[in-house]
């Protein structure tokens, strides 16, 4: 099964919708996120490594409470590009031969955060903009490489 992005957009709907502190909304998100990131497909084709899911959780979220409590909404930007490829950068992926993401560029990320910053959406808009962002970037960014000898196929996850 792909990435389903009506899924991240419901589970940020709740999320928005709870209130909660920063930190534990950054883990909330951050959650939903490995969850959909986990139905990621590689070009072998592969799966993502479940034992990835917990540690690339955890990494998402310490940035996400550090994008949180930034001071402008250009470094909140920054700063959440920049988690979301931390995210992926390193998650192996299972297949044959195996794979590895070796690339995701956050500046199509970034400049979508900032563009939707001072929009004035409800709830339910910004966590359909957010989960569509997200989704439009990880297809056109996250790269996942195979490297058997000789090298194997190398594109974006689906």
């Amino acid at each position: 099964m792909p990435m389903n992005k009506q899924q991240l957009a419901s589970a940020f709907i709740k999320i928005f919708s709870s209130g909660g502190s920063t930190r534990q909304q950054a883990r909330d998100i951050a959650k939903a996120y490995s969850d959909y990131a986990q139905n990621a497909t590689s070009p072998s084709p592969g799966t993502v490594n479940p034992a990835m899911k917990a540690v690339k959780m955890n990494v998402l979220a310490a940035a996400l409470i550090v994008a949180f409590n930034s001071k402008s909404g250009t470094s909140t930007a920054k700063s959440m590009g920049n988690a979301f490829s931390a995210f992926w950068m390193g998650t192996t992926f299972i297949a044959t031969p195996p794979g590895i993401v070796t690339a995701a560029i956050p500046v199509s990320l970034i400049k979508s955060f900032i563009s939707s910053a001072n929009k004035k959406d409800n709830t339910r808009q910004a966590a359909h903009k957010l989960a569509n962002n997200l989704h439009k970037w990880a297809l056109s960014s996250v790269i996942v490489t195979h490297a058997p000898v000789p090298p194997g196929p190398v594109g974006p996850v689906s």
